[in-house]
């Protein structure tokens, strides 16, 4: 018996060496023996883009790994933009205007103080003056941290334009193309969209990798001609501007059959998915643009959803995680959210119905009077609709999810569409990219 005792005594002296040994020899563990693989992992599990940006700033290990495009495109495929807030725009038609342009931007209500943003760093007050007289700024799109604007005159139709990027208060110019100038060619739509590069950088527009797509109402014949009997009519073209010293404007290779009515009666009624639409009164279909491909469609909605094209009764929104397109329709006072069903047939149902006079009921300035003459759209988006009586303006707003009523939230304040704002990458990442894309040449 006591042989056994010290027996499994010698044994255990034996481990307790063997373990003392192999410590020795390993040395200490920290988080800088996590292989890189592991340490993606845990990465790829932040909560979001601000999060990241700030475990980059830990070290230049971590900051090599999220700068890496790969790794960027994996994230960015996992979580939502950081959003720090949206610039509103003001149409005068519903308020008076503002100096220096037709644009606020407003934070979004942020949980944590240390997470807050100073509206005051996102002014574009950097901007040079615009040419011409009675010029001011118009916003026209923003895409991840860059604006898009061009200067408001009274007789531009193909303006100039400036991206800039307001946290870093870079800007750049751009000229409209030399075939822009006939007072025939209008541009009735711009809009930014990710650079020709995105795929090495993660998806990342930023200053040195961004593209412009302008909408371009353009006659085949001299307008005049058309609009007194002979001739054939406009047509949509699509121009293309790309960043870096490669890029400038271009006309897209694809062709257009689609036949467009006089200027006037083409509105634009929001964008969903890849695809920015146009309602077209009197005719029975949208007018679509793609905005990878540049090519423009007609979508034919069933008269049961759009007898109207009209903006202030009809807009196209996006929906759930891959964006599909909805219907947003005011028939009367009831606000409307038609949506297709998957599969067969694609039926369009009624997904939401608000009736408006009843759902304002209690909020601060309500009289059933305001909706005598029924309601208008002002401008909707994924998250919200923003509404007002036809007889006098009071805005409220309705949530497409919930759908909730109320006039508190500061959207309501604004009358006109509102364009997210989202922390661009800092330049030390940038830099990081560019510096592991020569390294591979």
């Amino acid at each position: 018996m006591a042989g056994t005792e010290r027996s499994r005594r010698r044994r255990e002296v034996k481990l307790r060496k063997a373990w003392r040994k192999e410590a020795a020899t390993a040395g200490p563990t920290s988080v800088n023996d996590v292989p890189d693989e592991v340490l993606e992992l845990v990465l790829l599990r932040l909560g979001d883009s601000l999060a990241l940006l700030r475990a980059a700033a830990a070290c230049k290990r971590w900051r090599r790994l999220v700068a890496d495009a790969g790794f960027l495109a994996r994230f960015r495929s996992l979580h939502e933009p950081h959003v720090v807030g949206h610039y509103h725009v003001v149409d005068p038609t519903f308020a008076g205007a503002l100096r220096g342009g037709n644009h606020v931007f407003v934070p979004e209500r942020s949980p944590s103080p240390a997470d807050a943003l100073d509206r005051r760093r996102l002014s574009l007050d950097f901007l040079p003056e615009p040419d011409g007289d009675r010029a001011w700024w118009k916003l026209a799109d923003t895409r991840g941290g860059l604006v898009l604007l061009y200067p408001k005159t009274w007789n531009a139709s193909f303006p100039d334009m400036v991206v800039c990027e307001p946290l870093t208060r870079r800007h750049q110019g751009i000229l409209r193309p030399q075939e822009m100038n006939s007072p025939y060619r209008i541009c009735f739509g711009v809009f930014l969209i990710d650079g020709a590069a995105a795929d090495e950088t993660g998806g990342c527009i930023s200053m040195s990798n961004f593209r412009v797509l302008s909408a371009v109402y353009e006659p085949e014949t001299p307008y005049c001609g058309y609009w007194h009997g002979h001739g054939t009519p406009p047509r949509p073209r699509a121009y293309v501007f790309s960043s870096g010293v490669d890029g400038g404007w271009r006309e897209s290779d694809s062709g257009s059959d689609v036949e467009l009515p006089s200027l006037e009666l083409i509105n634009f009624v929001g964008r969903a998915g890849c695809s920015l639409y146009w309602g077209l009164d009197g005719k029975d279909a949208m007018l679509a643009l793609h905005k990878t491909t540049a090519e423009f469609s007609l979508v034919t909605i069933p008269a049961i959803v759009g007898e109207s094209y009209h903006p202030s009764t009809f807009r196209v929104i996006g929906g759930g995680d891959d964006g599909t397109m909805r219907v947003v329709r005011l028939i009367g006072d009831d606000l409307k959210i038609f949506t297709q069903l998957k599969g067969s047939g694609g039926e369009w149902v009624v997904e939401k119905l608000v009736r408006l006079p009843v759902a304002t009921r209690g909020l601060p300035g309500h009289d059933v009077g305001l909706f005598h003459h029924y309601a208008r759209i002002v401008t909707a988006n994924e998250r919200y609709i923003l509404v007002t009586p036809r007889v006098a303006t009071w805005l409220f707003s309705v949530e497409v999810e919930t759908p909730v009523v109320e006039r508190e939230h500061v959207r309501n304040k604004y009358a006109g569409a509102a364009y997210p704002y989202e922390l661009p990458w800092p330049p030390v990442l940038q830099a990081c990219i560019a510096g592991r894309r020569r390294s591979r040449r």
